[in-house]
């Protein structure tokens, strides 16, 4: 037995044995990265990362892109289809207008037709957002559903689950679904308190192997909370001291984001993003349809747009592209991580050629360092073309918000970027109205204020070393 231990250990350690595993191991991963067929940049990224990183490059391919990634697909498409089932079929209302078209192409990607009568109101971490968001929680009657990517193990986080757990005790029906890499760090006695109340709590894709429902890559995003079927709460924050002002009132990093409270018919959309969520992150239970809100009478017409990987376009994707290339007079974009893919970088460099004015605030310090080198190296690309960059400096920037001329807004948890286009669980909201339009852009033009512009001439001076750290990053962005 130890001559046959001692011949295992010689042929491990063999350099040649090694170099032998290192080539196949390239090889199968070079196999399935071409097989795979995701796109030019997605392929040429993986391939890149192989060669640069033996092993390490093609067990990250392996671990990032393995096969219950196209069975958690194939499962939200099943439970789509049992959780629209329950969903009655509502005709299409077409339209000529612009206004219309992006209407109806936001219905064909996402299922869910637009509702004319909503109340929009615009929350900040400036407008104590997180103020508001407990006194409505705290008015539930019937229940309340929240779903987010982060909810950290902070101040912020243990009082909005002791508030969670406090509504749960008195009867009323709570639900919280948390994503399992975002909310990483969540206290489980928390989790424990809300359950013991009679509230229930899951995890969406946990990392566990030996469950069906997993996956690492896939993540959600979405940040929503639902009360009573009436009143909505999505956009950019999490819950987290960051997103609350606590950090701000103690001098310590904190965030500027957007999030919006939503009453009217959109509610019901809203709540069935849930629902299907839900149905997913249980292995199928179901829950009973919210009925239609037919009492508001606001002016803001809303689309509500999930967009995840198992559908076949992507309405995130689908819908920034057309409202940018509905653009007329202005696009006025913010986003914390800007890794735009090459639909979206054309459809700017056409606006900015025909006369749109566009501007983009990105943060001037971002939490993520090779996603703000990445992005500087499409400002190289977009700025000689007439597109204006702005670096936001007072805090790190998380807002997701875009404005095309004066009356269409975007508010959501996705980023412009590649990993929100394909990968990840995100959720927007897509509202004709001018009066948020405007108060939108009032909110963007105090930013521009209070940002740095990337002045072209001195921009184009920039050191070779930067370019080259740029652009390096750059390959590795359909990853990021």
């Amino acid at each position: 037995m130890p001559g046959f231990i001692e011949v295992i250990s010689n042929i491990i350690t063999n350099r040649y044995f090694i170099a032998s595993v290192v080539i196949v191991l390239n090889l199968i991963a070079f196999v399935y990265i071409i097989w795979r067929s995701q796109g030019v940049e997605r392929t040429l990224s993986w391939l890149f990362a192989v060669i640069a990183f033996p092993v390490l490059g093609a067990l990250m391919f392996f671990i990032l892109t393995h096969q219950p990634i196209k069975q958690s697909k194939k499962r939200k498409r099943k439970v789509k289809k049992i959780v629209g089932s329950t969903t009655p079929d509502i005709p299409l209302k077409t339209a000529s207008t612009a206004n219309g078209q992006i209407l109806n192409l936001a219905y064909a990607v996402s299922g869910y037709e637009a509702s004319y009568n909503n109340n929009i109101e615009i929350l900040t971490e400036d407008t104590d957002a997180f103020k508001t968001i407990s006194k409505k929680v705290q008015n539930a009657r019937k229940f309340i559903w929240v779903e987010y990517y982060i909810i950290k193990k902070d101040e912020t986080g243990r009082r909005f689950m002791k508030l969670l757990a406090d509504i749960a005790s008195t009867g009323i029906e709570v639900r919280v679904l948390f994503d399992a890499y975002g909310s990483w760090g969540l206290d489980p006695k928390s989790v424990k308190e809300i359950k013991d109340a009679g509230g229930k709590v899951e995890t969406f894709n946990p990392f566990n192997p030996f469950r069906s429902r997993w996956s690492f890559h896939l993540r959600n995003h979405r940040k929503l909370i639902v009360i009573d079927g009436e009143i909505a709460f999505t956009g950019g924050m999490n819950i987290s001291d960051e997103y609350s002002g606590r950090n701000r009132r103690r001098g310590l990093e904190h965030f500027r984001d957007t999030h919006l409270m939503v009453s009217g018919d959109a509610v019901n959309n809203l709540a069935n993003v849930f629902r299907e969520d839900w149905a997913y992150a249980t292995g199928g239970e179901v829950l009973p349809e919210i009925p239609t809100n037919t009492n508001e009478t606001g002016e803001s017409t809303v689309a509500v747009l999930p967009s995840d990987p198992d559908q076949f376009q992507n309405a995130t994707a689908m819908v920034f592209f057309e409202a940018l290339n509905n653009a007329k007079k202005s696009i006025l974009l913010t986003s914390p991580y800007f890794i735009p893919d090459e639909p979206i970088i054309r459809a700017l460099e056409c606006a900015a050629l025909r006369g749109v004015d566009v501007k983009i605030i990105v943060p001037f310090k971002s939490d993520v360092l090779l996603a703000h080198l990445a992005a500087v190296s499409y400002y190289a690309q977009l700025i000689p073309l007439g597109v204006k960059v702005y670096e936001y400096k007072p805090s790190m920037l998380h807002a997701k918000t875009l404005i095309i001329d004066d009356n269409i807004s975007i508010v959501g948890s996705a980023n412009m970027d590649i990993r929100s286009f394909r990968l990840n669980f995100e959720l927007n909201v897509l509202i004709i109205d001018e009066k948020v339009a405007r108060e939108l852009k009032n909110k963007f033009m105090h930013d521009l204020q209070n940002s740095k512009y990337i002045d072209p001439l001195i921009f184009s001076k920039r050191g070779l070393r930067k370019r080259m750290v740029e652009r390096l990053t750059r390959l590795l962005s359909p990853l990021l």
